[in-house]
């Protein structure tokens, strides 16, 4: 709590208020629980606040300086990580990294990941500088999504450069303990290779060594939407296999007393932990078992609860951007359901003691982690619930057989190969039980994102049944905040809440409009440089859709042939459920993006529809598309497809957004020629086009908005100004919602300006 406090309230008033909140719920706490904590939550949470403080304060001035006037700077540093990405570019991880231009030195030592185009062999050790600028990473387009700056945050790099050139200023070795521990972890991966096919071995090097960037992609998805996908990161499972055989090789085989065994076993699970690459779901599963080590050492017997809660203490002191990792949520949250589900099966002694533990922790875990899975991966498996039951004690055999498999080719390289047979058949059983799920709509359910307030209001209810468990008014307690968690899921459908999403695609356009009761429209997909197969479709549109729990596209809209709308359209439709796509009538030239679209809606058998000026796109009774462009009686050819733009009004109940596609001034003039009503609420303005006096007067909007990857051209702004029409631009207040109620409605900005 400190700590988010510490890095979201800004006002000395805010922080005030919150910390009296926290001493006034202390003392509830200390009255009717009777727990003497004198006030060590409002130390903690204290010192939360300055932790959360010291890290997010730059470490450098200068190099904030040369992020925000985007200077082109060089990083030297040594290489810790290297590997060719998925589009073929070399990406390097640089620790101890200086950052400086010929007239200016930070003098500090940064982490940061580096991105450039394949060239030569580099080694880890080695020593590079890179030529370019230095970013902090996207911002998440809408909450909840992935933010690349969030995951740089939570992971210690501190800036990331794509590299104009780059050069080997050193190529000594530095030998130091990362580069050990990294070229053991890629001699282990190295050997996996020899002795596993690709795919089984990318998944046992997941669960070994940590890399999961080796995982073909189909099966990280089976395997998420199985709710099984825990097993293909090292936590708590592995840990505790890791640490139970090796306390069980010494104990067991060799006789040695408890004392010993546990003693002997601390360093093993340590060096574990560093080799996997120490991230926090591994940490927290380390610390948790070195206390019940340590608690055999001493006799004392560990609670499980108390064991979780020092580990996050002694994470989040250590490295406070901990907090905003997925990993460590999930990983936090999934071990306080396993506690629970232990605690309440000890209750049941009629049921054989194996099955009951794992059932309930499986039960335990998947309802804790059900709102964080909402909320991160817009969806819950059903299937979970089963086959963790299944999975997990066979996760725990192909963890120490995978081992065994891999010491043993070091030393016998043919029995290596013939052990990891065990590990091939066992990963290929969980593949099978994985997908089942995959085709199934009622073991995997999409609910989308939900708000991050019933995320909270799930966990506030946890923790105060939790601690007022035999008290009378608990029940009371409970149906209320259960109510509330019902309103805000159902929020959308109580007051029928409509919206249109304008998505941050760069210099093209993009926008979703979704409905309370699950119609979808998408007008247009962006598109740039990039080709298809990694387009603005995939990347932007498609997520946001995910996001928001749509499994397919009722209609949509291609205003234009222009790559920077079409080429991202094509990807949804190759790559998404597409009922109907709607196109301008225009006589297109019969090649390359309109051909494209062509074969795809053919290829896939969805109707292809052509709209021209009086037709008209109805959307599930409640909302229609009026078309007031393309003319068929008069159409401009001079090789510009611009000209082809739909125009078209949007109506939502009493709520109308004007979209202007890409069209030119020409258009523009012979739109006002015909004498249409024009007028909207909110006008989606073409950015690189003149935006002509007589149209915006006739539009008279409230509201413009702009997609565009910079800012809008000095005419934009003067007839914006002339008419007092505040406007948003998607280069710089990124993605915006427009929330459409009966009668009104409500711009919410990602980034909000004046």
């Amino acid at each position: 709590m400190g700590l988010l406090a510490g890095h979201y309230l800004k006002s000395k008033t805010d922080i005030a208020l919150f910390l009296a909140v926290i001493i006034i719920s202390e003392i509830i706490i200390m009255r009717f629980n009777r727990m003497k904590v004198f006030f060590v939550l409002s130390i903690f949470t204290i010192l939360g606040m300055v932790l959360a403080f010291k890290s997010i304060t730059p470490k450098s001035e200068i190099a904030e300086r040369f992020v925000r006037n985007g200077v082109e700077v060089y990083v030297e540093g040594i290489v810790s990580d290297e590997y060719i990405s998925e589009n073929g570019y070399q990406v390097m991880n640089l620790r101890k990294a200086n950052i400086y231009t010929d007239n200016a030195n930070t003098n500090d030592k940064f982490n940061i990941t580096a991105v450039c185009e394949k060239g030569v062999n580099i080694e880890n050790g080695m020593t590079v500088k890179i030529k370019g600028v230095i970013e902090k990473g996207d911002e998440a387009p809408f909450p909840g999504m992935f933010s690349q700056n969030n995951y740089m945050y939570y992971n210690g790099y501190d800036y990331s450069i794509f590299g104009d050139t780059f050069e080997i200023t050193s190529k000594n070795i530095q030998k130091d303990f990362y580069w050990y521990i990294e070229n053991l972890r890629d001699c282990v991966n190295e050997k996996i290779d020899t002795i596993l096919p690709v795919r089984e071995g990318g998944i046992l090097k997941a669960m070994i060594t940590g890399e999961k960037r080796y995982i073909d992609e189909y099966y990280t998805d089976i395997f998420k939407k199985a709710g099984i996908s825990h097993i293909l990161a090292v936590s708590g499972l592995h840990m505790s296999v890791v640490s139970g055989f090796i306390y069980f090789l010494f104990s067991v085989i060799f006789r040695l007393s408890r004392r010993i065994s546990s003693l002997i076993t601390i360093p093993f699970i340590i060096m574990f932990m560093l080799f996997c690459g120490s991230n926090p779901s591994v940490v927290r599963a380390c610390i948790m078992s070195l206390i019940i080590l340590i608690g055999n050492i001493i006799r004392e017997e560990s609670d499980i609860l108390n064991s979780v809660a020092v580990a996050a203490l002694i994470i989040l002191i250590v490295s406070p951007e901990s907090l905003y990792s997925i990993s460590f949520q999930l990983s936090f949250i999934a071990a306080i359901g396993i506690g629970m589900g232990n605690e309440i099966s000890e209750r049941f002694d009629n049921i054989n003691s194996f099955v009951k533990s794992v059932a309930f922790i499986s039960m335990g875990a998947n309802i804790m982690t059900l709102p964080l899975c909402m909320y991160y991966f817009y969806g819950v498996s059903i299937a979970s619930l089963f086959l963790n039951i299944i999975v997990i004690p066979v996760a725990g055999i192909i963890v120490i057989m995978g081992f065994v498999s891999v010491i043993t080719s070091f030393l016998i390289h043919f029995l290596g190969v013939f052990l990891a047979g065990t590990v091939f058949v066992l990963i290929n059983f969980i593949k099978f039980l994985a997908a089942i799920t995959e085709n199934s709509k009622y073991l995997y359910i999409e609910t989308g994102s939900i708000n991050i307030i019933a995320v909270l209001l799930f966990y506030i209810t946890f923790v105060w049944i939790f601690i007022f468990i035999d008290k009378k008014y608990i029940r009371c307690f409970s149906i209320v905040t259960a109510l509330l968690f019902s309103f805000i899921i159902n929020y959308d459908y109580i007051f029928k809440k409509n919206e249109f999403a304008f998505i941050n695609v760069g210099k093209g356009n993009s926008a979703v409009y979704t409905t309370y009761d699950g119609f979808t429209a998408v007008v247009d997909g962006g598109g740039h440089f990039l080709d298809f197969g990694n387009n603005t479709g995939i990347n932007d549109v498609i997520p946001y859709l995910e996001y928001k729990g749509e499994d397919s596209v009722d209609v949509l809209f291609i205003s234009n042939m222009n790559e920077y709308n079409a080429k991202g359209a094509i990807e949804i439709i190759e790559n998404f459920d597409v009922k109907n796509v709607i196109i301008p009538k225009f006589d297109f030239a019969k090649t390359g993006i309109y051909t494209k679209l062509v074969e795809s809606t053919f290829e896939r058998n969805i109707p292809l529809y052509e709209v021209s000026f009086g037709d008209s796109v109805n959307l599930n009774n409640k909302a229609e598309f009026e078309i007031l462009y393309p003319f068929l009686d008069y159409q401009i050819y001079d090789g510009n497809e611009n000209h082809s733009s739909i125009v078209m009004k949007f109506k939502d109940r009493e709520n109308t957004i004007l979209f202007t596609g890409d069209i030119e001034k020409s258009d523009q003039n012979l739109i006002l020629s015909k004498n249409i009503d024009l007028k909207s609420d909110i006008v989606k303005i073409p950015a690189y086009t003149d935006f002509i006096d007589d149209f915006s007067k006739n539009i008279s909007p409230d509201i413009g908005i702009i997609s565009s990857d910079e800012d809008i051209s000095n005419n934009i702004k003067d007839v914006l100004d002339k008419y007092h029409i505040k406007y948003y631009n998607t280069s710089v207040n990124k993605s915006l919602v427009v929330e459409l109620y009966s009668d009104f409605y409500k711009i919410k900005p990602v980034i909000e300006t004046e």
